[in-house]
């Protein structure tokens, strides 16, 4: 792994034919990889600007912000919408008896999603905070629970030929490796991943590792999912950020032609430069979609601080609740009475208040059983930029 090539030189595999089809042998991954290419370079020193912004701002809220976690939330619906599936934002914070029954399996996929980012990073922290292919496989086990067939093994490799993008392996728009080749590439990929030599920008490591994956193929199912998640957890990897917050799948969703094209140049010619510049500019505005989320959060609270902090007698308590909005999103009256330790009336009188200032909205039209909504926080975090 020590010799030297481009990104334009480097070749990413060859082809091997079969009787009636051909599949796929990525090469083993290489550190000594250099950027040949000035608009290659300016684009990832865009990338690195942005993603180095938003790390700085991260640092300052620490890793308990509960923005963090909206952002994660935000991924994972951004996932079921390129499955076909509409969840809002707003939905996820509603209690079970304001959603379908559809809706609360949804919510389930959405938690499950949220839950395996926080298994993936405590398994990277028992490692040095490096990712690995045993944090990998966690996650694929955890986000396959409900998964059901024989070839769909959660937490395995698969072990026969797969079709991408076909029904057979003779119509498949690609053929990954033969399984048996599986456990060797995966091997030379968690090498990779891993490694702590300084030798590669980190960007194009994140580059060619997603391709290189997405090469391997070596889940039965998932692999796609698994990719996206990846990208961000290797971001953290390479102590480019401090926790996940830089997501791409929206990206890839909007363009998801060009990812397949730039995709299948890397594997047709070896050339990685298209499929660099592609992450690049995905990596830069996954970033930048963060930064502003996360700032336009901070400031709409910052504001509403400083305008509750006028009535003294509910000074305290109004600062509570807001902390408390920005964690749950949405709640009753009893949630705050809760949370709040304070009494009902206390709580009905403080909601009451917030309902006054423009910063609560009761979404039943009931009289009992109230559900209140922090909307201007859902507009902010559930926000899709424009293509």
């Amino acid at each position: 792994m020590a010799d030297k090539r481009t990104i334009s030189s480097y070749r990413t595999g060859r082809w091997v034919d079969q009787f009636k089809f051909r599949y796929y042998v990525p090469s083993p991954l290489s550190e000594g990889v250099g950027v040949d290419d000035a608009q290659t370079a300016m684009m990832l020193a865009d990338a690195s600007y942005a993603v180095g912004r938003l790390d700085g701002y991260l640092r300052g809220m620490g890793r308990t912000s509960p923005y963090l976690r909206h952002l994660w939330t935000c991924d994972a619906l951004s996932w079921l919408r390129s499955e076909g599936v509409e969840l809002t934002f707003e939905e996820y914070h509603m209690p079970d008896g304001e959603l379908t029954a559809r809706k609360r399996a949804r919510r389930d996929d959405t938690r499950r999603y949220v839950s395996t980012m926080e298994e993936a990073l405590a398994i990277m922290s028992s490692s040095g905070g490096k990712l690995s292919v045993r944090a990998l496989r966690a996650v694929h086990k955890q986000l396959m629970v409900s998964s059901e067939g024989i070839n769909r093994i959660p937490g395995m490799f698969r072990v026969e030929h797969t079709a991408v993008g076909g029904a057979t392996l003779q119509d498949a728009d690609y053929v990954p490796p033969h399984p048996d080749e599986i456990q060797q590439l995966m091997s030379n990929f968690d090498e990779f991943i891993q490694s702590d030599k300084k030798t590669l920008n980190p960007l194009v490591r994140v580059a060619m590792a997603h391709l290189q994956f997405l090469n391997i193929h070596p889940f039965a199912d998932y692999n796609g999912r698994i990719v996206r998640l990846m990208t961000s957890l290797m971001l953290c990897s390479e102590g480019m950020t401090l926790s996940p917050a830089v997501f791409v799948g929206r990206y890839i969703e909007n363009h998801r032609r060009i990812y397949f094209d730039r995709m299948n140049t890397a594997r047709s010619t070896g050339d990685m430069v298209p499929w660099v510049k592609f992450m690049a500019v995905g990596v830069q505005e996954g970033a930048q979609e963060a930064y502003d989320k996360i700032t336009a959060a901070e400031s709409l609270v910052g504001g509403l601080q400083d305008r509750m902090s006028g009535d003294k007698r509910r000074a305290e308590n109004s600062a509570a609740l807001l902390r408390l909005l920005c964690e749950r999103v949405a709640v009753c009256a009893r949630d705050v009475m809760e949370a709040l330790d304070i009494t009902m009336p206390t709580a009905g009188s403080l909601i009451e208040a917030f309902v006054e200032a423009g910063i609560l909205e009761e979404t039943t039209g009931q009289k009992k059983n109230r559900v209140y909504l922090f909307r201007k926080l859902c507009d902010i975090m559930g926000a899709q930029p424009a293509l």
